[in-house]
């Protein structure tokens, strides 16, 4: 009996002491009904949901539990919006229901945005704990996360007020089992600092000065409920909206929260970090990498999963601009140094802190001595493999070089998956990625133009197809490479804060290089490598003439054969097949041939014609119906067709349309000439393979790169080394092309001194500039061609400009033609004598550009003099590269190149040496073609 009256009181007592928290699971449940009727259509119920569960969290402010009051303080949050969205995404369809890209409509988001970025960091600071740190992560994710939240988050600074000293005294005795007093000889009860998790105290050990990081009372429980709450809100939202799965990026941060809970994983990182950097310090001299830090030491037998004691730094905050002035201290030095730290960690070690703030830093100035930064908390570390350390060095390396194809390779090859049928990809790719390592040292007014001209230049893109404005380019995004650019923004931020104008690039760019080198010990300078695959004196003759061109910075690498009387004179591969690395150009290696490709792609259609299934003189309509202009197949041999055009205005709208065989040639199908077929001879760039290759697969009724491996690369046996896009797109055997902007500057000044750089060759320079410049993106992707090295476009079957051929394939295609249609060494006739014959006569329609060369049948016509009956004929290519032969002689050649130079001069040279010395009569200026293409790509951008 009395037992009963005894529940009977706890049961009335647990009534009246949690009436609010009864009250407030009636509220949410009414709410959460609410909610559900939101998405059948009711417009005022989203109104009362927000009131209901608004009103049961203000009671939790009147008293009850702190983790319950956190947790309906975030869903509160989160319900306000979630529904802010669903409301505006109602009425903006309601509004604009043709037209969500007006300025209206996006005033309109940008004004929920502010509201619910505000109500965001407003939350994160009044809960503190692990909401701080979300905050700072959050801010760090540009790609996900609209430029407002990142500018309201970033201002997330991970300072609480101090805890209750009883509660650090219960903490540090129950962790060393005795009191406090005995561990320490003076404890000072007022803290150094205090953090989201914990809070450092100086005191005195062994008559040693230290400081305690002792770890805040229960914060683990706070800390596993916030990451709860946040994995509840994140799933929420992506069940309720899928287009907002942000359950990844969650996945990748909370994973590494625990780790600073734990003090002695944080003493083993200090340690590691601490060793390696001074390693560091005593191999590098004079390679611009040399840097100076100070670390704590740890006291081993103070350490715990909760307690951290280190020995006193003697410092200032570096943020301190008073005690910096006060002590004179260098700041460009001191930001240096802290750069150069990081990029140690990152580049060499692949073992860096991944949650910089200034805090963490302090400034040791000493009397007479140079100030040292001492780089402090390293409980948050990431480590990284070695291949994601060269993605970051050749990320770096193309960002300083404005490469924007080996931009998005080494995105790739971190771990960055893009939507490729965003327009924004390529366009703004090099753009973030500049502003991503950009000079500091801005005033802010001056920042928030930049941020606002981005925004501005987002929201004039007009996205085709089923495209949406402001789609997220990026499909999926590395916690690695969140981690680095963390990294990079706190020194940035700190170089900005310290008015500082720092090229943090320049600082990265020999650390990348070194570790892309394999060696941080010399600074090493590339080598030359060369192989001669014919011993002959020819191909000694011609390494010695690519080693001078390498010298004089013309050459990067290359390939050369020549033929003559069915036999190779010569042979050789020279060079390193990219900028960034010592990896050798080898026989074998494929160069993106650009514009030599069209010889192959003519060589498929004369197939066909020798097969009988077209003849030259045939309409296009014939064999191809719906095909919209009334034009033959010889007048776009000859570049006569009026559709040279055809297309451009899709590429330039988004580059990657190219990598779409089906739709460029609907596009060529419905394009309408420029000009009357038949009436003027103008370069068709790119409109060529796709007209000469859609007819080919139409007549032939087989895929237009299996035709040509059958009929064509197959029986010469270089289907291996003559492919028009990649079989494997990462074969690590590839040439990538690259402008090297400084040497050509310089070359041309010698050369022609500094007026060279003014007028109309100047003008020329600029274009030159304007190919790997990130300008080029914003008048279209077309104009540059380093883009050809991108992994999407490798693999593209553009049969006009995408070919991957060594220069051995491409010297036994002319051999064969030199040879009368023969394949030498063999009596296997691949292409009739009469075919041949075809392909050197001129044509006589006019040509507008006087320089430019005159074409046979698909193929160029070099005369060596203005009477010459039977000229040399081939194919050249904007990189440089070029093939031909020259019938009389029966000699042949292939020239692979992969740096692009302003006059050709490498293939100039290389061809006329060789022409010197088999005795042939020099043949005219052969470039006017490859100049002609460039002129046209840039008058089409």
């Amino acid at each position: 009996m009395a037992g009963s009256g005894f529940l009977s009181t706890i049961r009335r007592w647990a009534l009246l002491k949690y009436w609010r928290f009864y009250i407030l699971m009636i509220a949410c449940l009414a709410g959460l009904v609410l909610l559900v009727a939101v998405g059948v259509g009711y417009g005022v119920l989203p109104v009362l949901a927000v009131l209901v569960i608004s009103s049961g969290a203000f009671m939790l402010n009147y008293r009850t539990s702190s983790l319950l009051r956190r947790r309906l303080t975030v869903y509160k949050n989160a319900l306000h919006a979630f529904l802010d969205y669903k409301l505006l995404r109602r009425k903006t369809k309601r509004l604009f229901p043709d037209n969500d890209t007006c300025p209206e409509c996006l005033e309109m988001w940008d004004e929920v945005n502010t509201r619910n970025a505000k109500r965001a960091y407003d939350m994160c600071v009044s809960l503190e704990g692990l909401w701080i740190k979300a905050g700072q992560y959050l801010s760090s994710r540009a790609d996900v996360l609209p430029d407002v939240f990142i500018h309201s988050l970033s201002k997330c600074q991970d300072e609480v007020p101090p805890k209750d000293l009883d509660d650090i005294r219960e903490t540090v005795e129950s962790e060393f089992g005795r009191p406090l007093s005995s561990v320490f000889e003076f404890f000072d009860p007022k803290p150094l600092a205090c953090a989201s998790i914990a809070q450092v105290h100086r005191a005195t050990f062994r008559g040693e000065d230290v400081v305690v990081k002792v770890q805040h009372k229960a914060i683990k429980d706070v800390i596993e409920q916030d990451l709860e709450n946040l994995r509840r809100i994140v799933s929420w939202f992506a069940w309720a909206e899928p287009d907002f799965d942000f359950r990844p990026l969650m996945n990748e941060w909370s994973k590494e929260v625990p780790y600073e809970l734990d003090f002695v994983h944080e003493a083993e990182n200090l340690r590691r970090v601490e060793r390696e950097s001074m390693e560091a310090v005593q191999s590098r001299k004079d390679l611009g990498m040399s840097f100076k830090a100070i670390f704590p030491q740890v006291y081993g037998e103070l350490l715990t999963e909760k307690v951290l004691v280190m020995n006193y730094i003697d410092g200032f905050k570096v943020s301190d601009i008073k005690e910096l002035d006060a002590h004179n201290v260098d700041r460009v030095a001191l930001i240096q140094d802290i750069a150069r730290a990081y990029g140690n960690q990152i580049f060499r070690f692949g073992f860096f802190n991944a949650d910089p703030h200034p805090g963490n830093i302090l400034v040791v100035a000493e009397k007479g001595k140079k100030a040292t930064p001492a780089l402090l908390d390293f409980g948050l570390t990431k480590e990284i493999d070695e291949k994601t350390q060269r993605g970051f060095s050749k990320l770096v390396l193309a960002a300083a070089d404005g490469d924007i194809s080996m931009l998005l390779n080494s995105l790739d090859e971190v771990g960055v998956k893009f939507n490729f049928n965003s327009q924004i990809l390529a366009q703004e790719s090099l753009k973030m990625t500049k502003f991503f390592f950009r000079d500091s040292g801005k005033r802010r007014s001056e920042q928030v133009k930049e941020r606002a001209k981005r925004g501005e230049k987002q929201r004039e893109i007009k996205l085709q197809d089923d495209e949406s404005l402001g789609r997220n380019p990026v499909d999926a995004f590395p916690e690695s490479l969140v981690f680095f650019q963390r990294t990079v923004f706190l020194i940035r931020g700190l170089a900005t804060l310290l008015e500082v104008h720092l090229p943090y690039l320049d600082l990265l760019v020999p650390f990348a290089k070194s570790n892309l080198r394999g060696t941080f010990q010399i600074d090493k300078p590339f080598g030359f490598p060369r192989a001669i695959e014919v011993q002959s004196q020819l191909s000694a003759k011609l390494i010695n003439l690519a080693a001078k061109l390498e010298r004089d910075r013309s050459l990067l690498g290359c390939q050369i054969v020549v033929w003559q009387n069915g036999q190779v004179l010569a042979e050789i591969a020279c060079g390193r097949r990219d900028k960034y690395t010592e990896n050798p150009v080898t026989p074998s290696t494929l160069f993106n041939v650009y514009s030599c490709t069209k010889a192959l792609t003519t060589m498929a259609l004369h197939r066909c014609v020798e097969m009988g299934l077209v003849n030259y003189g045939d309409y296009i309509d014939q064999h191809w119906p719906g095909f919209r202009t009334r034009c033959t197949i010889e007048q776009v041999l000859r570049h006569t067709s009026g559709l040279q055009n055809a297309g451009s205005e899709a590429m330039k709208k988004n580059f990657f349309s190219v990598c779409d065989w089906d739709r460029m040639t609907r596009l060529m199908e419905e394009a309408k000439a420029k000009t009357a077929p038949g009436s003027e001879q103008t370069y068709h760039y790119l409109s060529f393979g796709w007209i000469i290759g859609g007819l080919v697969e139409k007549v032939s009724n087989t895929p237009f790169r299996e035709f040509v491996r059958r009929e064509i690369t197959g029986p010469l046996g270089v289907e291996d080394e003559m492919q028009i896009g990649l079989e494997d797109p990462m074969n690590e055997n590839l040439a990538m092309v690259c402008v090297d902007l400084e040497a050509e500057k310089r070359r041309m000044t010698r050369k022609l001194g500094r007026s060279a750089l003014t007028g109309q060759l100047g003008k020329r320079m600029k274009d030159i500039h304007e190919l790997a410049n990130s300008d080029a993106a914003e008048k279209g992707l077309l104009s540059n061609p380093t883009m050809f090295n991108h992994k999407a476009v490798r693999e593209a079957a553009i049969p006009a400009a995408n070919g991957r051929f060594s220069a051995r394939a491409l010297a036994k295609l002319y051999a064969t033609l030199a040879n009368g249609g023969v394949i030498p060494g063999t009596s296997k006739r691949l292409f009739k004598a009469e075919t041949v014959a075809l392909l050197n006569s001129f044509s006589s329609v006019s040509r507008p550009n006087a320089q430019e060369a005159s074409y046979g049948l698909g193929l160029q016509v070099f005369r060596t003099d203005a009477d010459d009956p039977a000229p040399v004929f081939g194919h050249s290519g904007i990189g440089g590269s070029l093939g031909g032969c020259d019938p009389r002689s029966r000699t042949a050649f292939g020239l692979t190149l992969n740096q692009l130079t302003f006059d050709h001069r490498a293939g100039y040279e290389i061809i006329k040496f060789v022409f010197n010395a088999l005795g042939l009569r020099p043949l005219a200026a052969f470039t006017n073609e490859a100049r002609q293409e460039r002129s046209q790509l840039l008058a089409m951008a």
